[in-house]
């Protein structure tokens, strides 16, 4: 008996024992559980946070301690520059990420059944804070090689809704040419080829003239009058006739008391021409030598005398190249129009692979149709149908475009796209649809077409809902009509007689080659061409239970 009841004391001590260290083991658990609970949820409201923009103070950190029973948590997160910490830095106080912040941490502490310090695991987590620098391409035609031509005449309509930038060559406003936005004529990368702007009857720019070299007009009249919305700004000699031309009439108070001006670093000349009088808003400004007008033909709008004087040439901002930048090409309007360069290497399926991949689809308007997510139409195979010789079709023949796509055609071929009928999609947002013909050579920031003659994109008088970008170093033969929504990004010539409207486009999978493409080199804030910075909240990199 005695040896019984020893033995059963002794089962009853251990039962004890085992189900104190289990009820310790459960709160022990129950507290790293917590403890990982309130770090999802802090990292939770930053990444929701950061998607809408509406990070605060408040994002970084939360706490379930006060509620009615356990487990609980508090958490707290601090944005580090520098290496990646080991331990948690009290001198900093948790503050939302920027474009300087390299990690977040997450300080964690989990509580079991009741708040208290018996009961408690805290956790130190340190993620990676991923920035992403985009510099806006800014402009809606950049041309690097060539020029752009609006053509009309008559009663055709010939219409660009965003900047015009031409950064090689000279430029003609001609026609019924209506450019609703301001017009860049840069010269070159240094200022010494082309620049000049000659408008002629007809020619509406809604926004300002910035012109490396000259600008001149040529046929104005009442029935066909020169409009410049804005202001003329020219590094060269301005040269025009009276006859309609009005200067400044769409100037608000937004855009300061200079609007409206005629400022030349060079001689101006204002000539009287026909029976209508040329207006200026402003002042008219030239060197090295006072501007010649003509008073009976030159007006300010209500009527009053228009008079000049000899001021220092203009300064440029943002400057249009390097001669005006003290030699430096950075911070250019040339420099934000650099030839973005898609080759053979361009990887457009993301990290991890978002966007579906289709090899020669026979049929482009299908493979469109039926994609449900970002779609990459790849016809750059020596194999695909779409070839023949060296010239690669691509035919959408209408459908929907419920998603937004790429297609590649290969370097060295000519590519001709052709739209025979009606393409709808989604309005919000609006599906894309970029036409990529690859650069032979990428690397030199240049446009390398590696063929003899440009690529060809017609589109006719169908409807296109989704917003097109064409791409090609090779410039576009023929005279481009039609209404269209999107980009042209063209490394040769073009002629277009058309209504094109720009709108910013992107590729959404990351990371994206395609940095942001903008319409405007002036905003409300300044140069659209500024770098902007896309924050994300990366992999875990160390975790660890700490004192």
């Amino acid at each position: 008996m005695l040896i019984g009841l020893i033995a059963t004391a002794t089962i009853a001590a251990a039962i004890f024992f085992v189900t104190n260290g289990n009820i310790a083991n459960r709160s022990n658990t129950q507290a790293f559980v917590a403890a990982e609970s309130g770090r999802d949820s802090v990292v939770a409201a930053l990444v929701a946070a950061n998607a809408a923009g509406t990070c605060s103070a408040s994002t970084m950190s939360a706490s379930t301690v006060g509620q009615p029973s356990g487990p609980y948590f508090s958490a707290k997160a601090q944005s580090i520059t520098g290496t990646a910490p080991s331990a948690w830095n009290s001198g900093v106080a948790p503050a939302c990420p920027t474009q300087n912040t390299n990690y977040i941490v997450i300080q964690s502490t989990g509580y079991g059944t009741s708040s208290v310090s018996a009961e408690k695991t805290t956790t130190l987590s340190v993620y990676q804070w991923q920035v992403v620098s985009h510099t806006s391409q800014s402009g809606t035609m950049a041309g690097t090689n060539g020029s752009f031509h609006g053509v009309g005449g008559g009663a055709s309509s010939n219409t660009l809704k965003g900047d015009l930038v031409v950064r090689t060559s000279n430029y003609t406003c001609s026609g019924s040419s209506i450019i609703d936005g301001d017009l860049w004529v840069l010269g070159g990368s240094d200022g010494t080829n082309g620049g000049n702007v000659t408008v002629t009857g007809g020619c509406n720019i809604t926004g300002n003239i910035f012109a490396n070299g000259s600008v001149t007009s040529n046929g104005g009249n009442s029935a066909n009058p020169i409009t410049i919305g804005k202001s003329i700004i020219a590094g060269g000699l301005v040269s025009m006739d009276s006859n309609g031309v009005t200067v400044g009439g769409n100037c608000v108070a937004a855009d300061g008391a200079t609007c409206g001006q005629i400022a030349s670093g060079g001689t101006v000349t204002l000539s009287g021409t026909g029976p209508n009088v040329g207006t200026v808003l402003t002042t008219v400004t030239g060197r090295p030598t006072a501007p010649v007008i003509s008073a009976s033909n030159w007006k300010h709008p209500n009527g009053t005398a228009l008079t000049g004087s000899v001021a220092a040439a203009p300064a440029f901002s943002p400057p249009l190249n390097s001669s005006q930048n003290g030699g430096l090409t950075a911070g250019t309007v040339y420099a934000m129009t650099n030839w973005i360069e898609f080759g053979t290497g361009t990887t457009w399926q993301g990290a991890p692979a978002v966007a579906t991949k289709l090899t020669c689809p026979a049929n482009a308007s299908v493979a469109l149709s039926a994609a449900t997510g970002p779609v990459i139409l790849d016809y750059t195979g020596s194999g695909c149908a779409a070839t023949s010789g060296n010239t690669t079709t691509i035919t959408l023949s209408g459908g929907s475009v419920p998603q937004d796509a790429v297609i590649l055609v290969a370097p060295g071929k000519t590519m001709k796209v052709q739209i025979t009928g009606s393409l709808t999609g989604p309005s919000s947002p609006t599906s894309q649809i970029f036409f990529v013909h690859q650069s032979l050579n990428t690397g030199n920031v240049a446009t390398d077409c590696g063929r003899p003659s440009g690529d060809s994109f017609t589109t006719g008088s169908v409807a296109i809902a989704p917003r097109i970008m064409v791409y090609t170093p090779c410039g576009l033969n023929g005279t481009w009509t039609g209404t269209l929504t999107g980009q042209f990004y063209v490394g040769g010539s073009m002629t277009y007689n058309g209504n094109f409207t720009c709108t910013p486009m992107s590729w959404n999978p990351t990371p994206s080659p395609m940095p942001n493409m903008d319409c405007k080199i002036l905003g409300s804030g300044g140069a659209a061409g500024s770098t902007t910075y896309t924050l994300s909240l990366g992999s875990m990199v160390s975790q660890a239970e700490v004192p």
